[in-house]
């Protein structure tokens, strides 16, 4: 009998309910994974992920992935299920805080990426295999149940009418009383689709704010949507988190307790998988739904609870940094009241908690008699973080954006007059907060409170230095701030207009920024290192048509699906056809078990279409049905407007995907190679 589990490191995968073969697989790029995860350690891989530039690589590899679940406060010794574990995105944070923590996984591959990366965790184990055959075997009583990106594909693998209800229904018989769901998934009324960004799964532009007029594999809801789907499973106790940018990177979470606010919402244009186009600004649509008390709408994606509360009400990472350097800053709301905690979010980083509250105790002594109050700070109960009063109040940076919209210019003035004032207070002292800008500084009832001084040197540093950069920070955070670039500001400010040089500014903010990332590339930098374009609709039209002459006509594809009545233009979708090296084309077609056949056009005209390779069906060297000739092998010529290859569907061992790469030319510039 063959053996049904193995041992990676302390990680045993079982293998009892796997079929022998992956249905799911992301090609070479997985073998790759493998090779990392194997052969080097988890604190190399931001410098690997920078070295690479792929995209696969920093979506399954960022320990940034983590951050969607990080901040739960999981009970110690808590039981623990993951569906749909994939490479271990978020594994390895579950392990450490679950007591026993069991994921539930198709791809034996992905689960081995998993293991090796975790293999020094004790109490995990992965179940491999189809959710269908597994659950059965799953207990019914865990305290957490995680569905990170997993809800969205229930209509994949659960044959039912209603498979996502029914999804939420078989998940909730297998937590245990008052245990917890948790749900993360895209909305696809995000205000980023909006704006331009592709729909996540399908890489298509709207189509999930058309509702999803082509199908496709995934599906994913709106805030009503969800909540129906939830109620109508049983799961009556919910309660939303909103991730920011999203779940998959998130780096803010807000909730209905703790909105975003007007001005927050400005990291918009971290779109690293694919090109997307930018239709409107969206950190204003952002405030604007915000003043219209209708950001949930507009999310871009959900965080849901089903379950208890968290008394977590809002969560901001700063760990896209160095190791030593990286935290996390919660509000919390508990019994004796709401408070701020920061904690490190690595074991190096401890150090840096410690500087932080010598900081709070150094600066309070420096600004005492002053009319600027300096948050006071303490330990957490377990010693591993600190806690900060709440404290109420508008910022600095808020109060002048009003100002400055009210066309109020010597309220403005008086700020900044203040403003100096108080970071001029006892200069003298060997302790400076280098990040007084103005966003750190909270005034209630006319108080000014100091309310962040992480970035503070036991240094007496000249106070121009201070008041520049918190000056020159403000104008570039905000479109409309040069409007504050008047020679009485400046004097407010004690600064001279004329040697306000903001490309050196710019240089010294960027080697400020170096304290924090030191020899880590930051997301923003991976961004560029990817190469999308993000641009406005008609110069994202005018590039398409620069690398694809004729795009409309040689380089749409499309694809229909046979469901059993035959191939319709209601069961079709345009997928993305994405270009490769040496002339290859690329598609990605979703799969899903009731599928009998796939058709392929692969351009609108007349055409030689060289099939290279088609992972998920079909074979090649045995000829694929269709219109066109085939003049040598994998080679086909089409003389119509509508070529197409008919790609049949076998019913066991199916695929989730079918990835067809291929080359395109038109008839008089292949015949001579035929």
């Amino acid at each position: 009998m063959a053996n049904t589990t193995e041992k990676i490191g302390n990680v045993t995968l079982d293998l009892r309910f796997y079929g022998g073969a992956d249905l799911y697989c992301d090609g070479a790029v997985e073998d790759e994974l493998l090779e990392i995860v194997k052969e080097h350690t988890q604190q190399e891989y931001p410098s690997i992920i920078a070295e690479r530039r792929s995209w696969p690589i920093l979506y399954h590899l960022s320990d940034l992935r983590e951050n969607i679940v990080s901040w739960l406060r999981i009970p110690e010794g808590a039981k623990v299920l993951e569906v749909g574990a994939g490479c271990g995105a978020i594994s390895g944070v579950l392990s450490e805080k679950a007591g026993r923590l069991t994921c539930v996984e198709l791809s034996k591959k992905r689960s081995l990426i998993n293991a090796y990366r975790h293999r020094d965790a004790e109490n995990m184990t992965i179940l491999v295999g189809n959710f269908e055959d597994i659950e059965p075997s799953l207990d019914t009583d865990y305290d957490y149940i995680f569905l990170i990106g997993v809800l969205e594909y229930a209509g994949s693998y659960i044959h039912d009418a209603e498979p996502h209800r029914r999804f939420m229904e078989i998940i909730k018989k297998h937590a245990k009383e008052n245990g917890r769901i948790v749900v993360a998934i895209e909305n696809r009324l995000g205000m980023k689709y909006f704006a331009g960004a592709r729909e996540d799964h399908l890489g298509t532009f709207y189509s999930g704010i058309e509702d999803y007029p082509n199908g496709g594999p995934a599906q994913t809801f709106s805030r009503s949507a969800l909540e129906q789907i939830f109620k109508s499973a049983g799961c009556r106790d919910m309660h939303f988190y909103y991730p920011y940018p999203d779940y998959k990177f998130m780096n803010t979470l807000y909730s209905d307790r703790r909105l975003p606010q007007v001005g927050e919402l400005r990291n918009n244009q971290l779109h690293l998988d694919r090109d997307r186009m930018l239709l409107f600004d969206e950190q204003r649509a952002f405030d604007g739904v915000i003043r219209e008390e209708i950001f949930p709408i507009f999310s871009n994606s959900y965080l849901v609870i089903l379950g208890g509360d968290s008394e977590v009400v809002y969560s901001k990472y700063s760990n896209d940094r160095a190791a030593d350097k990286a935290i996390r800053t919660d509000i919390v709301d508990t019994k004796d009241g709401v408070c701020v905690e920061k904690y490190p979010c690595t074991k190096a980083a401890g150090e840096h908690i410690s500087a932080i509250e010598n900081a709070g105790k150094l600066l309070a002594k420096r600004y005492e008699g002053s009319a600027l109050t300096v948050c006071p700070v303490k330990r957490t109960k377990d010693g591993s973080g600190l806690c900060f009063p709440f404290l109420k109040g508008e910022t600095l940076e808020n109060l002048l954006d009003r100002k400055a919209k009210e066309k109020d210019l010597s309220g403005i003035g008086e700020l900044l007059q203040k403003y100096y004032e108080l970071a001029s207070y006892n200069a003298k002292e060997k302790v400076t907060d280098l990040d007084m800008i103005f966003s750190n500084i909270l005034i209630h009832n006319g108080q000014w409170q100091l309310i962040d001084y992480e970035w503070t040197v036991e240094e007496a540093r000249p106070v121009e230095e201070t008041v520049q950069r918190a000056f020159y920070v403000h104008l570039a955070d905000h479109a409309d701030a040069e409007k504050l670039e008047t020679e009485e500001n400046f004097a407010k400010l004690h600064l001279k207009k004329e040697r306000f040089d903001k490309e050196a500014l710019k240089k010294q903010e960027l080697a400020f920024q170096k304290l924090a990332t030191g020899d880590r590339v930051p997301l923003g930098r991976i961004n560029e290192l990817l190469g999308n374009e993000v641009a406005l609709r008609e110069w994202m039209m005018q590039i398409w048509e620069a690398k694809n002459v004729h795009r409309e006509q040689y380089y749409q594809a499309q694809v229909y699906f046979d469901y059993g009545k035959g191939f319709s233009e209601a069961d079709s979708m345009y997928p993305q056809v994405e270009k490769k090296d040496d002339h290859t084309l690329e598609v990605h077609i979703p799969l899903s078990e009731r599928m009998r056949a796939v058709r392929f056009d692969p351009a609108k005209t007349s055409c030689v279409l060289t099939v290279l390779e088609i992972e998920g069906g079909g074979k090649l060297g045995k000829r694929i049905p269709g219109n066109g000739g085939e003049v040598q092998e994998n080679v086909y010529c089409f003389h119509g407007d509508d070529p197409n290859l008919t790609i049949p569907l076998g019913k066991k061992g199916r695929a989730v995907e079918l990835v067809i790469r291929y080359r395109l030319e038109k008839i008089e510039d292949a015949w001579e190679n035929y």
